[in-house]
């Protein structure tokens, strides 16, 4: 039945990205030096890879995402990685034959990250029939399923070059495309050359399968969740589709789902007369450009999540008696200890790995949230259906605990006075400088980088803490919601962003100024702030904020020299919660009330 209703179903607009994930062979650094060196490098098909400038789109969403790229000189110190496209002469980098259907592969590119993971991706132009016809949905996901399929044996004379009808092999494609700029690297998905004859002892190694990445139009009335994930896996009407499907899409907007899994990431529509230029001429290039960046990201998160799987896997040992004491297991087995020097380079590696997935976290995946702000809802969905948070925390929570265990052996074995208790204390001092370092790592997670100030996920964090506390000392909760004036006018005409990301700055200090001892300073995202404090009494407390506000703003632009003005109009309430039984939500939606009143009188004032 599906299958019968998509035959007719034709797909009118469609961007096809496939993605291959892969790592440089050997240590986690040899990424950096892969981006130093690949700009304007040539490879054997006369093509050159090009640093991208990747600021396009509404600056205020990635603003802080392209700060985590950096430039040329933070590739392997600030910035997480490095975005490249790859030119040639040609139109197209490859023509190719499908069945009946032409299309050519238009574009490649690689996203290579400082932590050691890179992404190979190229893009595909809509399938045409030699009679011009577009493709349907049905024959779609059939040339999808075989498409990500990159070198299975059947498949080899699937696809053939359209000049000269010979078999083309997408995964030795992408393998030599990849080789050329990188050198020897590893898939995270491969399998032996199907193309190899027996002739050499070590057959190459080529990628087994893409991801895909896909904005889909359909002409129908409606959008089919059964086709959206066929789709989007790119597996024919063979495998099952889960039964909870409809739980598993997002539909942001009329006539449009969101649908990922590990195979994938869509974006389907069906458009009328009202939306038909955005969706078929603004949207494809907005979806293939800035919410590619996004999933970029959380791939990035996910595949550095199976590298450090695999590290641990490689890197410790899966023996329980090196866990042990070794007094423990000479006494349960009769056999004889290991140095006890192994116990100390064991417990070294260990919080080694775990500092590393900590910085990892802190700049890859927490510190994103708050910024993606229009696109917030797609960043949290893919984080959701990549299990990034649940998975860095399972690792974090498995590699600390066997730290523990050897923190235990080495606090509490009496060691021989054979220099080994020198030892203990040097290494007790190591430890606890890097539990030290480790909560400084975690506390970056909450800051925005941009003001310094808690973000959105500080708020979230440390709001209900303050709530919680003062409700259960009987004191009174004070929450300001206050929100910059005229920042859309300082980017437009006072310097641009720059000047805007250095108002925001001023505003941050103001507010840091006024707020009292004890008081948590938040910037929720864009010009919005919050400040939360604890009070013991409520007589005069929102007065004194308020007049310390106001003579901060005087302050700080009194000599400021600048052609604007750093200036927010805010509302703020002070609340016994035990007594009012106000929520925290309650309370900050109260402030912000009073906080848009302020702001429509000083507009009205302004006009007058």
């Amino acid at each position: 039945m599906i299958e019968q209703s998509m035959k007719n179903l034709p797909v009118s607009v469609m961007k096809m990205r496939y993605i291959i994930p892969f790592k440089p062979s050997g240590a986690p650094g040899a990424m950096r030096d892969i981006m130093l060196l690949i700009a304007g490098k040539k490879d054997k098909y006369g093509g050159i890879w090009i640093r991208d400038d990747i600021k396009k789109g509404e600056h205020d969403i990635y603003n802080h995402v392209l700060d985590m790229f950096g430039d040329d000189s933070t590739v392997g110190n600030s910035g997480i990685g490095a975005s490249f496209t790859y030119l040639s002469d040609r139109r197209e980098l490859v023509q190719l034959k499908y069945k009946d259907y032409n299309f050519n592969i238009v574009k490649a590119g690689m996203y290579l990250f400082s932590g050691g993971v890179g992404f190979f991706w190229y893009e595909i132009d809509e399938l045409q029939s030699k009679d011009s016809h577009s493709i349907s949905a049905y024959q779609l996901i059939e040339f999808q399923t075989d498409f990500k399929e990159l070198n299975f044996r059947k498949n080899i004379s699937t696809f053939k070059l359209r000049n000269n009808s010979e078999d083309f092999t997408v995964g030795d494609w992408a393998a030599n495309m990849i080789a050329s700029a990188c050198g020897k690297i590893d898939f995270f998905a491969e399998r032996s050359n199907v193309l190899y004859d027996g002739t050499k002892q070590h057959p190459r190694r080529v990628p087994d399968k893409a991801l895909i990445f896909n904005y889909i139009l359909y002409e129908a009335d409606n959008v089919n969740s059964n086709i959206s994930y066929y789709l989007t896996k790119g597996y024919k009407l063979t495998y099952r589709k889960p039964d909870n499907i409809e739980d598993k899409m997002i539909l942001p907007f009329n006539n449009i789902i969101w649908y990922a899994c590990r195979e994938g990431a869509g974006y389907y529509v069906y458009c009328d007369e009202k939306n038909k230029t955005f969706l078929t001429r603004d949207m494809p290039h907005r979806f293939m450009s800035e919410y590619f960046l996004i999933y970029m990201l959380i791939l990035n998160s996910a595949y550095t999540v199976i590298s450090f799987s695999e590290r641990i896997g490689h890197e410790l040992p899966s023996d329980a008696r090196s866990y042990m004491s070794p007094d423990m297991y000479i006494d349960m087995l009769g056999i004889m200890p290991k140095k006890k020097k192994a116990i100390y380079e064991l417990e070294a590696k260990i919080t080694a790995l775990i500092t590393e997935i900590n910085v990892f976290a802190a700049k890859n995946v927490y510190s994103s949230v708050s910024y993606v702000e229009h696109q917030n809802t797609f960043f949290e969905y893919l984080m959701e259906v990549y299990k990034t948070e649940k998975s860095i925390s399972s690792l974090l929570s498995g590699v600390g605990a066997l730290r523990d265990i050897l923190n235990s052996i080495i606090r509490n074995e009496q060691l021989e006075n054979d220099g080994l208790e020198h030892m203990k204390w040097q290494n007790e001092r190591k430890i606890a400088n890097l539990e030290t370092e480790k909560r400084l790592l975690q506390e970056e997670i909450y800051k925005d980088e941009l003001t310094g100030l808690y973000n959105q996920k500080g708020y979230i964090r440390f709001s209900q803490e303050m709530y919680d506390e003062a409700v259960g000392k009987n004191r009174y909760l004070l929450v300001c919601s206050a929100d910059m004036n005229g920042l859309k006018h300082i980017n437009d005409e006072c310097g641009g962003h720059e000047a805007g990301d250095n108002a925001l700055k001023g505003v941050a200090d103001m507010l840091k100024t006024a707020a009292s001892s004890g008081d948590k300073v938040f910037r929720k995202g864009g010009d919005e702030f919050v400040i939360l404090g604890i009070r013991d009494t409520f007589d005069g407390e929102a007065d004194k904020l308020s007049q310390a506000l106001e003579k901060a703003m005087i302050d700080i632009n009194r000599d400021s020299g600048l052609p604007y003005r750093m200036a927010v109009s805010y509302g703020t309430v002070v609340k016994k919660v035990k007594d009012s039984r106000e929520t925290l939500e309650d309370m900050f939606k109260e402030a912000d009330d009073l906080m848009y009143d302020m702001k429509i009188n000083r507009d009205k004032y302004r006009r007058q």
